[in-house]
């Protein structure tokens, strides 16, 4: 009987077919309608027949996993409706833009002022030799109109600074925000980085981080910026206390590399692997906040595995009273 329940036939045509009367029918189609397995044949979607075909199988994992009775199509218009700004269109941001844009987020705000060099390509995946010295924004516009034509693609030219003005710009209209560089806001005061969550924060946007090196990634936190969960002025002093360690030892060898950071001639060196990795992780979550199938785990958590290992951590936040409390 389940693979007649395709919305193409009655009941009384059902009974036809099976071994059973059109009551019989009726009853077993009411207690899998009841227990959320049945999606509403005559229910229509905004989206084309092309965009249907194109993501059928994540349709199919939304309405293996959704929680309100929906049918698959309808978490689909949600990603569409989706409008994310890309901050760093490096190996992070690549990777971060490429599963966006096959997952169907409908807009991407790319923000880069950087260009491809030919040290960018064993990482960087939206990168190709013919775009060796174009910008990261335009090269990475045109590989992702290629690869879903169905997602608006945006090209913002322009390094970002701690410039309030600038920033609220960049991030009008959005309603993601991808941090795609390495940040230190937690650590240094009056970073962009700082700017990007103080901006997302009074706008209520979501932002999400991301981290890693070859050898670990991490994830998170998402920070919703709404009151439900931890805001980065929540999470910054336990960042901190994590990051510090509990030994003197620790805790200046923290401080020097700090120190030293700015004087680095490469500072990103993340390979490949970990890149796609990291990526996955982070857009499958993204997916889950963005539709509601399925429920987040990066709210007010920031998720490490160490590749050589396999060894995970899960470093939980949680929100101050005294701060989303206060701005619900």
């Amino acid at each position: 009987m389940l693979l007649l329940l395709d919305g193409t036939r009655t009941t009384a045509q059902l009974a036809d077919e099976l071994p059973a009367d059109e009551e019989q029918v009726r009853r077993l189609v009411g207690q899998l309608a009841g227990a959320g397995l049945l999606d509403d044949g005559a229910a229509e979607s905004s989206l084309s027949a092309v965009e249907l075909e194109r993501y059928d199988r994540q349709l199919l994992q939304f309405s293996a996993y959704e929680r309100d009775s929906l049918p698959g199509f309808a978490y689909q218009e949600r990603l569409r409706a989706q409008r994310v700004c890309l901050l760093g269109m490096g190996g992070w941001g690549s990777w971060l833009a490429l599963n966006l844009a096959l997952t169907g987020f409908g807009t991407l705000r790319l923000v880069d002022g950087d260009r491809v060099e030919l040290s960018n390509l064993g990482r960087q995946v939206l990168y190709d030799t013919s775009a060796v010295g174009e910008l990261k924004v335009t090269a990475a516009r045109d590989a992702l109109r290629r690869i879903n034509p169905h997602v608006a693609v945006e090209g913002v030219p322009e390094f970002v600074g701690p410039d309030r003005a600038q920033v609220e710009r960049l991030l009008r209209d959005t309603t993601l925000i991808c941090l795609c560089w390495t940040n230190d806001a937690h650590f240094v005061p009056g970073t962009t980085g700082e700017m990007v969550h103080e901006v997302a924060r009074r706008s209520r946007i979501p932002v999400l981080e991301v981290a890693g090196d070859p050898f670990d990634v991490t994830v998170g936190p998402l920070y919703p910026n709404d009151g439900t969960g931890p805001c980065f002025r929540c999470v910054r002093p336990q960042l901190r206390s994590l990051w510090w360690g509990p030994s003197t030892t620790t805790s200046e060898l923290r401080k020097a590399q700090l120190s030293v950071t700015p004087l680095r001639r490469t500072e990103n060196w993340q390979s490949a692997p970990s890149l796609s990795t990291m990526a996955g992780l982070a857009v499958n979550d993204l997916m889950a906040f963005a539709t509601g199938y399925a429920e987040p785990t990066l709210l007010g958590r920031r998720f490490s595995v160490a590749l050589r290992t396999l060894e995970t951590r899960t470093d939980e936040f949680t929100a101050r009273a005294d701060c989303c409390a206060t701005h619900r």
